[in-house]
């Protein structure tokens, strides 16, 4: 029974200790003494290519940002541009009070939501409204519009935009970076401590069991 336990215990320690051998292994910690014997001869001349390569090597081992960080620099990016609204409704209101004073908002919401288009589509794009003000909207001339007074009338982005949903506008907004709510908040990975408490609780049961087979024996 001492020998499993002690058995046990040597297994656990070893799964402690493995991920940071296996580490040393990738991370280049050092060669092993078979491959070092073998590799050595040719050490000199693989010096002279690897400072060559120094400036490829150092970029790819740059760390990638993580998923926090990207967020956090659109956010701050949608602040800076004044983009960034703490609701939806008041993200909505900004964005259609700033569409008529920006080209680039209106050019960028025309080629997404398009009304023209030189032939007839065979299924009716979502964006286009079935009625805009109580007239029939319908596929004339190129495009997308409606007949009143005697003339037809081309659906503008204005028109459109008074018909869209607020999901497929929200969608839209957020391609163009606009943010809605606070900031990104980091969190706080709790995995390697949570790893290290299991280990001691099993640690604690191993040596309980072991002082109980001393005492009952």
């Amino acid at each position: 029974m001492k020998r499993f336990l002690l058995g046990i215990v040597i297994a656990l320690c070893a799964s402690v200790m493995a991920p940071e051998e296996t580490w040393a292994r990738r991370g280049g910690g050092g060669f092993s003494s078979r491959s070092s014997g073998s590799r050595s001869s040719g050490r000199s001349s693989r010096s002279t290519r690897s400072t060559r390569s120094t400036p490829r090597s150092s970029s790819r081992s740059k760390a990638r940002p993580t998923k926090n960080q990207v967020k956090r620099r659109a956010y701050e990016k949608a602040k800076k541009s004044g983009k960034a609204y703490k609701t939806k409704s008041a993200a909505l209101k900004g964005y259609r009070s700033k569409f008529k004073s920006n080209p680039k908002s209106r050019a960028a919401f025309n080629k997404k939501f398009p009304t023209s288009y030189s032939k007839q589509p065979a299924k009716r794009p979502a964006h286009i409204p079935q009625s805009y003000q109580g007239n029939t909207v319908i596929y004339q001339n190129g495009g997308y519009g409606y007949s009143s007074g005697g003339a037809f009338h081309m659906m503008t982005g204005m028109m459109l935009m008074s018909t869209m949903n607020n999901a497929m506008l929200m969608s839209h907004m957020r391609t163009q970076g606009y943010h809605v709510g606070g900031p990104p908040v980091a969190r706080e990975s709790h995995a390697g401590t949570i790893f290290l408490i299991v280990i001691g609780c099993i640690l604690v049961i191993l040596v309980a069991g072991f002082v109980y087979v001393r005492v009952t024996q």
